[in-house]
């Protein structure tokens, strides 16, 4: 024992106690370690396994799309009608795809005179699980629609006003049809309320500004030039009260 290096001895001694330490270790987490060495492979695989079927179904879905969008121009170009394959499409389709051809049966529907059957387009990407940007779109247009094709005001300014905020994408867009319905109603005030606050904000769309300052100063010149009228109309019977005084007393 004199014979070997202490320091050996010692070095061995530490790897032994080391080892040991170790074993114990192991004997009493090790089943813990394995579990989580699982887990995180099991995590990973999900995850990889998830983004594969995410982007299996996305593929399956432009697949799907892709068809029916050569099926329409094929009908189209054989003289007959593309409306049937998108709406046979639609069911097919989720999110943003079921959203565009839901958009697409919707204008090939209106340029038909089938206007029921593009607000039933309309309604249906609006129940889908699309982006908000496109399920409110949809909204707008149906709006639209139901003032030009159907002559409901009523149910377009309950739709328009849905989509007023800062927190919707088509706001400033679903501003500017509220002010035609009030314009159209004959209601100036209001109207030019409207156009104003879109012409003064910093925020909307550079086209729809001008179309809004475009109004606002018609509006302004109508009311400036109805003033005097009125003036003259309720001035008329005072003056006619006057003289008929004015002839008693004589």
């Amino acid at each position: 024992m004199s014979d070997q290096n202490p320091d050996l001895v010692f070095q061995e001694v530490d790897e032994e106690l080391r080892r040991a330490r170790m074993n114990a270790l192991w004997k009493a987490y090790g089943k813990y370690i394995i579990a989580g060495a699982v887990l995180i492979v099991l995590l990973v695989a999900g995850r990889e396994g998830w983004r594969a079927y995410v982007h299996s179904q996305e593929e399956a879905q432009s697949t799907v799309f892709g068809a029916a969008s050569k099926a329409a121009d094929k009908a189209l170009q054989d003289g007959g009608s593309p409306l049937t394959v998108w709406q046979e499409a639609m069911p097919q389709l989720k999110g943003g795809y079921e959203a565009l051809a839901g958009l697409r049966a919707a204008g090939v529907a209106l340029s038909e005179g089938e206007t029921d059957a593009a607000l039933e387009a309309y309604a249906a990407v609006e129940a889908s699980d699309a982006d908000i940007s496109l399920k409110e779109l949809a909204s707008l247009l149906a709006a639209m629609v139901q003032v030009s094709h159907k002559g409901d005001l009523d149910g377009a300014r309950s739709r328009l006003s849905g989509l007023v905020g800062h927190e919707h994408p088509w706001s400033h867009s679903a501003q500017e049809q509220l002010a035609l319905l009030d314009l159209r109603a004959g209601d100036l005030d209001s109207a030019s309320s409207r156009f104003s606050s879109l012409a003064n904000d910093s925020e909307t769309p550079q086209s729809i500004r001008s179309r809004a300052s475009e109004f606002s100063r018609m509006i302004s010149a109508r009311q400036a030039a109805a003033a005097p009228a009125e003036e003259e109309t309720e001035a008329a019977p005072a003056a006619a009260e006057e003289a008929a005084t004015e002839g008693e007393a004589q």
